[in-house]
């Protein structure tokens, strides 16, 4: 019965771990520092050959689909309640025994030799795991040798970065693809999080302001309290009694935060509360702009999608400038900014709030940021330019969009119920 549930080894594992057993038994202290050197590279070689034993095996196991026939529901859920092995442990080997068996010999055999480590290999893996199916296959090839060959010299950090150059040449539109679509997910992702709360102290001494804010409330959030964090100066100092200034850097976000809207408060430019805006500044080529292709930069390195750099592009003041090909400004242009001041207060006037057809937008949430006043572009249609009518045309005191290949305004969606109650001055303003 012994011999069936545990059959005898058939490749010279039990003898190599009898071997294993000597070796770790050897007392050291007896060994120059010259042999402990060649030691523990032995000791290392040894272990990437004894990971890419594992792995062959693993890499059968799944294919074969033992875990199941073993009562597992997965190779992860098998190696974790029969062998003891951490999930994350356990999805690493499995993940990287797949991939060696199916797409990657050359590192597996590699490894066999001792010449690629465990996280060496697993690097190797992410590198070349997502390039897109058009590749040719001699150059997926050229890419593992060339990775395997710098392994003897990289640490998994460098060769990391040498795989994303190597995956950068190898195929330039998946990676930026796969790029775009990492950053637009992690967009999406925290801005369904985003949050602000604010808890009243029982005992009226205050209350604990709470948040968590996406890629551009962030930014937004970070310019505009940036100029009042920082420590006051002296002459600030010496009015208030004070040597210097001794607030902590939240006690000083605090006070930004409520100078902020104080001024906020007591400054609108309109009626409608419209004041200056905060500084971000979105660095992004225009062809990316236009073309929803690409990344755009913040001031602190952030990429952000294409997607959400045109939706922060629709209230900026846009400057602007001509890079050469070392990326050195040549030109600068002078700053644009639409509909502030006076010219927004006459259309919160004229229109009455936001006239896009069911839009119900007050006036103070309207950003009023058409770059043509009687052209509309819609975000999810970019080829396509929406004429907006005035009142010669429609027979109302208001701007009317209509369709890209329709005359006439569209009559199905609900027009602004605020801007219909409201009552514009007889004479109505025209572009």
């Amino acid at each position: 019965m012994t011999t069936l549930l545990n059959p005898p080894a058939v490749s010279g594992l039990g003898h190599a771990r009898e071997v294993v057993r000597a070796a770790a038994e050897t007392e050291l202290w007896s060994l120059t520092d010259r042999q402990l050197a060649v030691e523990v590279a032995d000791a290392l070689a040894l272990r990437a050959q004894a990971d890419a034993v594992l792995l062959a095996r693993l890499g059968e196991a799944d294919a074969r689909g033992l875990a199941r026939s073993r009562g597992a529901s997965s190779m992860v859920g098998w190696l974790r309640g029969s062998h003891r092995l951490g999930s994350g442990e356990a999805s690493r080997l499995v993940k990287t025994a797949r991939a060696l068996r199916e797409q990657l010999p050359a590192t597996a055999s590699a490894m066999t030799g001792g010449g690629v480590h465990f996280s060496q290999a697993e690097v190797i893996v992410d590198s070349l795991k997502d390039l897109s199916d058009g590749i040719a296959p001699e150059r997926r090839v050229e890419g593992e040798q060339t990775l395997i060959g710098a392994c003897a010299s990289l640490d998994p950090v460098k060769l990391g970065q040498l795989g994303r150059r190597l995956e950068e040449l190898l195929d330039p539109d998946g990676v930026q693809a796969r790029d775009e679509a990492k950053i637009r997910d992690h967009e999406q992702r925290a801005f369904g999080k985003r949050e602000f709360t604010l808890s009243p102290d029982p005992y009226g001494s205050g209350g604990l302001i709470r948040g968590r804010y996406d890629a551009a409330g962030y930014a937004v959030l970070t310019a505009a309290l940036e100029a009042l964090c920082t420590p006051w100066s002296d002459g600030i100092t010496a009015d208030l009694g004070q040597d210097k200034d001794d607030r902590t850097p939240a006690q000083r976000r605090y006070d930004a935060i409520v100078e902020v809207s104080r001024r906020s408060l007591h400054h609108p430019t309109t009626s409608s509360g419209d004041g200056g805006k905060a500084q971000i500044r979105v660095t992004i080529p225009l062809a990316c702009l236009t073309e929803r292709v690409g990344l755009g930069l913040l001031d602190d390195g952030s990429e952000i999608s294409p997607t959400l750099a045109r939706m922060l592009a629709c209230d900026a003041a846009i400057i602007p400038a001509v890079l050469n090909a070392h990326g050195q400004p040549v030109d600068v242009g002078r700053e644009r900014r639409l509909y502030t001041g006076a010219p927004r207060t006459a259309i919160e006037i004229r229109d009455g709030g936001c006239v896009w057809p069911g839009c119900a937008r007050p006036t103070r949430l309207d950003p009023g940021t058409s770059p043509d006043p009687l052209v509309r572009r819609r975000p999810d249609r970019p080829g396509q330019r929406w004429p907006v009518l005035l009142a010669p045309t429609t027979g109302s005191n208001r701007p009317q969009p209509t369709t890209p290949d329709q005359p006439h305004p569209p009559t199905t969606p609900t027009p602004n119920r605020l801007a219909a109650t409201s009552q514009p001055r007889t004479g109505a303003l025209t572009d």
